[in-house]
């Protein structure tokens, strides 16, 4: 969870505006900063939610607060992301960049939901720790995307001469 405030961090860092009145310049300020401003709102929420239930006294209290509190936030960012309708090529490229690390971190929190379900069940804990690892390199991986897709950003906006501040 901590890899996931750190993107949330670094992403509301980056607040564009535009030098220039070029549509794509404008275009990448707005994609830009409603990104910002929507996902990290809603994955301020995960966060809080997965404290709150890291205070849980069972697995199944923890398992009930994710499946009521959680995943319907993840479903939230999701559908959010894909109703981005961006109209240039060049943002079109930096939305397929976050559709990508947004499906890595999706599926690396579905892996540690899998692995809580498990836990409920009382399954082996080598089949939990499977599932954990499996989401620690997905959360990886979604930061490798993360990063990948901050310098198209950044690369964008030195064309544009959009500035980040």
């Amino acid at each position: 969870m901590k890899k996931t405030i750190w993107f949330i961090s670094f992403l509301s860092l980056l607040i564009l505006t535009s030098c220039s009145t070029s549509p794509e310049a404008e275009e990448i300020a707005k994609y830009h900063n409603d990104y910002v401003e929507n996902v990290n709102s809603l994955a301020s929420q995960v966060d809080e939610q997965i404290q709150k239930s890291f205070a849980t006294e069972s697995p199944q209290e923890t398992y009930d607060l994710q499946t009521e509190n959680v995943l319907p936030l993840i479903d939230e960012i999701k559908k959010y992301i894909e109703d981005m309708q961006p109209e240039s090529g060049e943002v079109k490229e930096l939305h397929e960049m976050r559709l990508k690390q947004l499906s890595a971190w999706e599926e690396a929190f579905k892996l540690q939901y899998q692995a809580l379900e498990k836990t409920v069940a009382e399954e082996s804990e080598e089949e939990v720790s499977k599932l954990l690892k499996e989401s620690d390199q997905k959360l990886l991986e979604a930061a490798e995307l993360g990063q990948q897709a901050d310098n198209k950003l950044v690369k964008l906006a030195e064309e544009h001469d959009v500035t980040i501040n």
